[in-house]
């Protein structure tokens, strides 16, 4: 792990730190170099193919579905059960809005946006202001 960490330059820090870091690097070099292959998705495949080797595929699968999920980060939609619903909905009730995913006090949560975005930056849609019992 040490030697992929060096290897990509990635920085030490808490869980969040570095996820943080991660995503604004994977934006960056998706936004700078769209051709070129991201060092954050290279340094992913590096660290399944070193997890296979010590795990075994079936422990390692996690982050061979990662790697993949980067390669078709942003060619490719991705659409739960829920979401599903709320869109067939969305003519009767408007839910979804657009947001960006941000890491704050946990892992990603959805920041709203306030009017129209760039072409560059990353969107999606969830859900906002709805009420869901557990």
């Amino acid at each position: 792990l040490a030697e992929i960490k060096g290897r990509y330059g990635f920085p030490e820090g808490s869980q969040q730190e570095v996820s943080e870091y991660l995503l604004k690097r994977f934006l960056s070099e998706r936004n700078s170099s769209p051709e070129a292959t991201n060092p954050v998705l290279s340094a992913c495949r590096d660290l399944h193919a070193a997890a296979t080797a010590a795990c075994g595929s079936e422990l390692a699968d996690y982050l061979g579905r990662a790697a993949t999920n980067l390669e078709k980060f942003g060619k490719t939609l991705e659409i739960t059960d829920g979401q599903h619903f709320a869109t067939l909905l969305q003519a009767k009730v408007p839910v979804l809005e657009p947001c960006q995913l941000v890491c704050k006090d946990s892992p990603m949560q959805p920041q709203f946006t306030e009017g129209a975005t760039s072409d560059t930056t990353p969107v999606t849609w969830a859900v906002r202001g709805v009420n869901v019992p557990q």
